[in-house]
């Protein structure tokens, strides 16, 4: 993952390091860091609004009675918002696969012969484009859990690369497990209790739903504070390599 106090030294480290740069690599790398940018956003915010989503439907449960309207319309509110964000999710993977793409081809152009690997410059580059190629992993991963349906609960095989947003109590294995199987649980929950709502006792439905949905409150809050820390990261990168233009 990109780290600013990591990077910081080998920007600053000579003339000739900058040159190696600029232009190409620090315009491609500026670039490229809009598009992390933004991803780190979009996941943020699909987090943050299926959290509300999450809290409406917990509250629509807590209350007593026959009248299922307000519960329904939150759950049809849930899903309306699933549909959408993978429409989102679907549109920021191509970003990030066409951005892993121009990173690659121009891996292989800075390693070629001119620039030797035990030359500083290229080294810089190197460690840039590494760095942002394990970000795009990253981000690629937690969007493929996000958009994970109840059918494909391993789908996205980048359960050890999520854990790096996640607390450290859990496994790797463990944390990415646990939001890919909380976010398929929570809509086939969700969609078992809404097609037994007008039944006599619902109780164990309710119970099911309200075990899923706290769970991946809980889970959601802790990716939510780990994106915050990859964006001011990202933000920091920037930073960087906008200096590195401006000297």
């Amino acid at each position: 993952m990109l780290n600013n106090k990591d990077l910081k030294p080998l920007f600053q480290h000579s003339p000739a390091t900058q040159q190696a740069l600029l232009p190409n690599g620090v315009e491609e790398a500026l670039d490229g860091s809009i598009t992390l940018l933004d991803t780190c956003n979009m996941a943020r915010d699909i987090l943050l609004t299926m959290n509300e989503h999450v809290q409406t439907i917990q509250s629509a449960l807590r209350r007593k009675g026959r009248d299922h309207s307000r519960l329904e319309a939150s759950i049809h509110a849930y899903i309306s918002h699933r549909k959408k964000a993978k429409k989102e999710i679907v549109k920021c993977l191509a970003a990030l696969k066409r951005m892993d793409g121009i990173s690659n081809i121009s891996t292989t152009t800075t390693s070629s012969p001119i620039l030797d690997l035990d030359h500083q410059p290229s080294m810089v580059v190197r460690v840039v484009r590494e760095s942002s190629t394990v970000t795009i992993s990253i981000f690629r991963a937690l969007l493929e859990l996000l958009a994970v349906t109840a059918t494909k609960t391993k789908a996205a095989g980048g359960w050890s690369l999520i854990s790096k947003l996640m607390p450290v109590r859990l496994s790797s294995s463990e944390k990415g497990q646990r939001i890919g199987n909380l976010v398929a649980s929570v809509d086939f929950a969700l969609c078992f209790l809404l097609g037994n709502i007008q039944s006599n006792d619902i109780r164990a439905e309710v119970q099911m739903a309200q075990r899923t949905l706290e769970t991946l409150s809980l889970t959601s809050e802790g990716l939510v504070a780990g994106l915050d820390s990859m964006f001011r990261c990202l933000v920091q990168y920037r930073v960087s390599l906008l200096n590195i233009l401006t000297q």
